[in-house]
């Protein structure tokens, strides 16, 4: 019987050529990727590469779930094979466009560690959007490896240091969050000092005219 009947790959090759955007249904979601119900008992794979810009995997579970409907570009159809390949990320912008104009040297900012290597921590600040914390921008890590300290998906704040755009690259630093921090502090603890200054001299000042009007 399934051989009297038309292979649905051949309809599927027709109809969904590489460039077409589809919707199908996330029929379940693995380590390497998401799989999207298509129709004709066919699924579509989306790699993991593919569904977000992000590298977060707990990001995208917590936006893609199990059930729900998704729209994909069709990459390829392989027939032989029996494989059919999507992509969300490709229906979305490059998010590194125009980052320039969108943040800024000595910004303060929150983020995600994606990954944690010898010589820094890369921080995700927003999806796709990864820059890296070197070693030596690191806060006192006391004779500590950054593994011992940071944890994939812990949110950290950061100070942007540099930006290049065309290169994709992001400077971060805690060391100038700390500092800028400790400055602050600095500040307001100088402008307290000069309030009780003043109100000292105020207070003395009222002090003396008191005085001065009871011996008067």
């Amino acid at each position: 019987m399934k051989q009297l009947l038309p292979d649905p790959w051949d309809e599927m090759e027709k109809l969904y050529p590489p460039g077409t955007i589809l919707k199908g249904k996330v029929k379940n979601l693995t380590e390497f990727g998401m799989f999207v119900g298509i129709g004709n008992g066919i699924d579509g794979l989306i790699h993991m590469s593919e569904v977000s810009y992000s590298r977060r995997k707990k990001a995208i579970s917590d936006v893609y779930k199990k059930g729900t409907y998704v729209e994909a570009l069709v990459l390829t159809v392989d027939k032989t094979q029996k494989k059919f390949s999507l992509s969300l990320k490709r229906l979305k912008d490059d998010p590194w466009k125009g980052i320039s104009t969108k943040y800024h040297i000595g910004d303060i900012i929150d983020g995600f560690i994606t990954s944690i290597t010898d010589f820094g921590v890369f921080v995700e600040i927003e999806e796709g959007i990864e820059g890296l914390i070197h070693l030596s921008e690191m806060d006192d890590l006391q004779g500590k490896n950054l593994s011992e300290i940071y944890k994939v998906d812990d949110s950290v704040q950061v100070v942007i240091l540099n930006i290049d755009e065309k290169d994709k690259r992001i400077g971060l630093s805690i060391k100038a969050l700390r500092k800028s921090e400790e400055k602050t502090e600095e500040k307001v603890a100088h402008q307290e000092e000069g309030a009780f200054s003043t109100l000292g001299d105020i207070l003395e000042s009222a002090m003396n005219r008191d005085n001065q009007d009871v011996t008067g």
